[in-house]
């Protein structure tokens, strides 16, 4: 999905790893399109099952569902956010852009690593 040279600005410029890094793409109604194989792992749910969902189907916790939702929208906004959320007990740095899905929409690309 990713070239090398993108691989490799993501890396050494905002410290982002492919490889180990959580990743995913919601659509404009913020469900999600593209979940990468961390992200599976954490969330233990395949993207078979998650594709077409949205953070309600994840997250049961009113306050980190806001958080999410609040940061989803003001990536939207502002065209990037980053902030600091919580997944099981886990805090990570995350990094929302939106982008362009295409037919005119626009979506959030994610990525979040574990903070340290």
């Amino acid at each position: 999905m990713f070239n090398s040279d993108f691989k490799n600005f993501l890396k050494n410029i905002l410290n982002l790893d492919l490889d180990n890094d959580f990743i995913f793409i919601k659509d404009s109604n913020l469900k999600y399109i593209y979940i990468n194989s961390k992200f599976s792992e954490l969330f233990n749910i395949s993207s078979e099952n998650l594709l077409g969902k949205d953070d309600h189907f994840l997250i049961s916790d009113k306050r980190l569902l806001e958080d999410c939702l609040k940061s989803d929208l003001a990536a939207l906004k502002e065209n990037h956010v980053i902030s600091i959320e919580e997944a099981f007990g886990i805090k990570f740095k995350v990094l929302k852009i939106k982008i362009s899905i295409g037919n005119n929409e626009f979506g959030v690309l994610g990525f979040a690593k574990l903070k340290n």
